[in-house]
């Protein structure tokens, strides 16, 4: 049984030594990928990916259904006398209702195959696109209920709305030629056009926010020049460090090589094993632990505000320590150089303090920060240049790093590079992506609609052109019921919008302020996407002679 397992071996680390406030628990292989583990809570990692995506695609799917109702209903306009005369000869409501959820059930079908093609020809673009390895399993059993209860929802909810109001004529009025006019009908279908175009504005919105912060992130100063070369250490380097570090640094325009466990907004070793003192010894704390050498300072911007950073010049600095404000607030110590800390068992003297280093990502705030010439592991090799294009810097780095190391892979990056650095960029790609698939299936949608709309009233329109009305005027008279449902489509999606901006930045403690200007150009970006695609069938409607159009019938 899982809990009892973790029962026992919750406490074994805690056990064998007190001084670790550390539990063990159960982590299930299979969510290795998509889920970690953090407060002994699960949180999500790629999950969050999976879940954009499969939002955006129910979103999608259902501006489809939106589409095919509106366009079924009105070009059922024309069957309605068809189910008149079926009522008439006997037929029972359901039985026309059924009929016509058939016809729905087996668009979705043919729909279902092209798609399914259409995926087999684009899955290796958008794996390309989005550093993904997807595969589409159709042999797969969970797989083909998937498929099953997706086509079942398509069908049921795009059918079901234009099979009740086919099967609702009334035989007597349908044989006189009356047809449905209920303000339910036209309201219900209006309704559709606002939502449908509801949800391409959230996104738009949603991905000018995303990539707002993405860009806040990426230009933020987090105190590392962004020509900043990032190396994989390893440990034949590591045995040569300084004659490998004075090779690189006689390459032009390299001004400093350092070893080191923490790249900036990556993140560095925690310890909750820090004392110093007045401390509470109740008290568990954590801080973050860099390891470096004496040339971090001159790779990474530090900086110092009280004391100094390392010299090698004093001896005593190998078992000192630099710390940052944050910790030095943490300690309850104003001025905190001179004063012993321990760590790990290592005690030493604060020498210096420093201020604005993010050892984490932007996500979180500024953590407790402690800084040592430390002889423990340096997995990482920063290299800072000033001048010179890169490919050519990183090729005689290559030399010299082959000559050091012919095992391991030479993989050199640039800081500004780092895919982690921001984890911004493929959601925001997503977002981009599905507004504009959302945009093109809503204006589809609607130009379907004002297609059958205009020639339903192109006597009206020859009529008021023949009592002098132009072009520009039946065109206004046209596009006011338009303009109309996009005014609510907005009202209904700034809100939406503005929420969802307001709860994605709030998961960051550094974040741009809200983009107010989104919120005006997303909407005008819809809008005008919209109400061109409208407008150009307007127009060869309202621009028609208007001989032809009272010749219409």
């Amino acid at each position: 049984d899982k809990r009892f397992v973790e029962n026992k071996i919750k406490n074994l680390i805690k056990n064998q030594e007190t001084t670790l406030n550390q539990e063990l628990f159960l982590f299930p292989l299979k969510e290795q990928i998509l889920y970690g583990y953090a407060g002994g809570r699960r949180i999500w990692k790629e999950m969050q990916n999976i879940v954009i995506i499969s939002s955006i695609g129910f979103a999608i799917l259902l501006i489809a259904c939106f589409n095919f109702i509106n366009l079924a209903i009105a070009l059922n306009l024309r069957r309605y006398r068809e189910a008149g005369i079926k009522k008439v000869v006997g037929s029972a409501r359901s039985t026309i209702a059924i009929q016509f959820l058939g016809e729905t059930f087996i668009i979705t079908l043919i729909s279902l195959v092209s798609s399914l093609i259409l995926i087999r020809l684009l899955l290796a673009g958008f794996n390309s696109m989005f550093n993904y390895n997807i595969h589409l399993q159709l042999l797969d059993f969970r797989m083909l209920l998937f498929l099953l209860a997706v086509t079942t929802f398509t069908g049921f909810i795009s059918g079901i709305f234009p099979a009740l109001y086919l099967s609702s004529s009334n035989p007597i009025n349908t044989i006189k030629g009356k047809m449905i006019t209920g303000h339910s009908y036209s309201f219900f279908r209006q309704s559709l056009i606002v939502f449908q175009f509801a949800i391409p504005i959230v996104l738009i919105i949603c991905m000018m926010i995303i990539r707002t912060q993405d860009k806040y992130i990426r230009n933020y100063d987090a105190g590392v020049d962004k020509d900043l070369i990032v190396l994989n250490n390893s440990i034949n380097i590591q045995r040569h460090a300084e004659s490998f570090k004075t090779e690189l640094l006689a390459i032009p325009g390299i001004d400093a090589v350092s070893f080191t466990n923490c790249i900036p907004t990556r993140g560095a070793r925690v310890s909750s094993e820090v004392t110093w003192e007045g401390k509470d010894a109740t008290e568990k704390l954590h801080f973050w632990c860099v390891n470096s050498d004496f040339d971090y300072n001159k790779t990474v911007k530090i900086k110092m505000f009280q004391g100094r950073f390392f010299n090698p010049s004093f001896s005593s600095d190998n078992i000192a320590y630099v710390i940052n404000d944050v910790a030095a607030a943490v300690m309850k110590n104003k001025n905190p150089v001179g004063s012993s800390i321990t760590i790990e068992g290592r005690k030493g003297t604060i020498i210096g303090v420093f201020k604005d280093f993010h050892a984490i990502d932007l996500a979180g705030p500024i953590v407790p920060t402690v800084i040592s010439i430390n002889s423990g592991e340096f997995p990482t090799i920063l290299v800072k240049y000033s001048s010179g294009l890169f490919p050519g810097v990183t090729s005689q780095i290559r030399t010299i790093f082959k000559h050091y190391e012919t095992e391991i892979p030479y993989q050199a990056t640039l800081f500004r590079d780092l895919i982690p650095y921001s984890n911004l960029s493929l959601p925001s790609r997503l977002v981009g992506l599905a507004f504009i698939i959302a945009l093109l299936l809503a204006c589809m949608g609607l130009f379907g609609l004002a297609s059958f709309t205009s020639e339903n009233r192109t006597k009206e329109i020859g009529i008021r052109k023949a009592n002098g009305a132009t072009t520009l005027s039946v065109m206004r008279k046209l596009l006011a019921s338009y303009t109309k449902w996009l005014t609510i489509s907005f009202i209904i999606a700034l809100p939406i919008a503005l929420l969802f901006g307001k709860s994605f930045l709030g998961k960051f403690y550094f974040h741009t302020p809200l983009p107010l200007w989104a919120f005006i150009v997303g909407p005008v970006i819809a809008a005008t996407v919209a109400l061109l695609t409208v407008g150009s069938q307007t127009w060869s409607v309202a621009n028609r002679n208007p001989v032809k159009s009272l010749r219409y019938e």
